[in-house]
């Protein structure tokens, strides 16, 4: 939870920025929220999954893999079209949708 609220409130942040090292700021807050994301989804996965666990982490690393390309091929879309802000805009949807997620997980 705390990972996806650094990283919405990163992405929310940027949209202020008005000079280039408050993006870089601003984008250390978001990296660092992914970061624990990334760390936490494995131990999500391997306590959730006791006797697949394997083939689970298997798919979520190659999820993880696909979405990251997908990620960098929509930023580049985002990039041309919208502009820098745009491209943060739906990076904070996508923290957000995360929140969400990880409000309505069982414990």
């Amino acid at each position: 939870f705390i990972g996806t609220v650094f990283f919405f409130l990163g992405c929310l942040s940027s949209l202020l920025a008005n000079e280039l090292y408050h993006l870089y700021f601003v984008s250390a807050i978001s990296g660092v929220g992914a970061s624990i994301c990334f760390i936490l989804q494995w131990q999500i996965i391997s306590k959730t999954y006791s006797k697949k666990g394997i083939i689970a982490l298997g798919c979520a690393g190659a999820g993880a893999g696909a979405g990251t390309i997908l990620y960098a091929l929509l930023g580049d879309f985002l990039m041309k079209d919208y502009d820098w802000k745009g491209f943060y805009f739906v990076a904070m949807g996508v923290g957000l949708m995360g929140t969400f997620t990880t409000i309505t997980l069982p414990s």
